[in-house]
């Protein structure tokens, strides 16, 4: 079996799995709504929504462009303070990293 990487691209072989992955991600971009699971919420923070963490952070947040719109620092202060992680960021890639783990019955 040959393995042909050109840099950062696919490699010729991909296994199931990616398939799986890339099938979705082309067919649609996930809401925040489905990305923080109410599971998710109950098991990392202290909210039992998404909805509920919105509508309690204090911050309004209606449109996307509201949310660009909210500092780094003080949207990862809000994180800090009512869940199991330091920032947005880090809260975002476990709620991606559940979704898809779901998505793909592993």
């Amino acid at each position: 079996m040959d393995y042909k990487n050109d840099g950062f691209g696919q490699p010729d072989d991909t296994n199931e799995e990616t398939d799986k992955i890339q099938k979705k991600d082309d067919a649609y971009n996930v809401s925040f709504y489905i990305i923080f699971s109410d599971k998710f919420m109950r098991k990392y923070t202290v909210f039992n929504s998404f909805k509920e963490m919105l509508e309690k952070s204090g911050l309004k947040i209606e449109t996307e462009e509201d949310f660009e719109k909210i500092s780094d620092y003080e949207l990862d202060l809000f994180i800090r303070n009512n869940s199991d992680f330091d920032s947005w960021e880090e809260l975002v890639q476990e709620a991606v990293n559940n979704h898809y783990a779901e998505e793909l019955g592993l």
